[in-house]
């Protein structure tokens, strides 16, 4: 029985209560590094999107406004959804803002409101001037978009 016992003793097959604290440690170490910089970088990804369906809801409202009173059009139309789908422009799905049209004779404006955690302060506004800009009550835009 002592002789199990002693085998027991220096069977040393496993890691100690320290190396696993160690290990754990390090992990929530990188974790506290790692996560920030992911959500900063998720944060440019959705700032990308919105910018690039501001500006292909723009080029789509440029070639459709060369008609006379084709913003007139745009506005008569019932909803957004349908002013899209008319000027022939698909929102992504997963898109994390809600957009409008808001048209009339020969001017628009497009707004992109943020409704995602990150983004859900943002407003990005798009004319027909071409002119991008970003407001956001917490001031979370990008630098040169105020």
């Amino acid at each position: 029985m002592s002789n199990k016992l002693n085998r027991l003793k220096l069977n040393k097959d496993g890691f100690t209560l320290v190396e696993l604290l160690v290990v754990v440690a390090i992990i929530g170490i990188l974790s506290a590094i790692a996560i920030p910089t992911f959500v900063g970088y998720q944060k440019k990804a959705y700032e990308s999107q919105v910018k690039g369906t501001l500006a292909s809801i723009y080029t789509a409202l440029v070639a459709y406004g060369a008609d006379p009173g084709g913003y007139d059009k745009i506005q008569a139309l019932p909803s957004d959804h349908a002013r899209f789908s008319e000027i022939k422009v698909v929102i992504p799905p997963d898109a994390k803002y809600d957009y409008v049209i808001a048209a009339q004779s020969a001017t628009f404006i497009v707004t992109g409101t943020g409704r995602d955690g990150l983004v859900d302060k943002q407003v990005w506004t798009i004319n027909q001037d071409n002119k991008l800009g970003c407001t956001s009550s917490v001031s979370n835009c990008p630098t040169g978009f105020n």
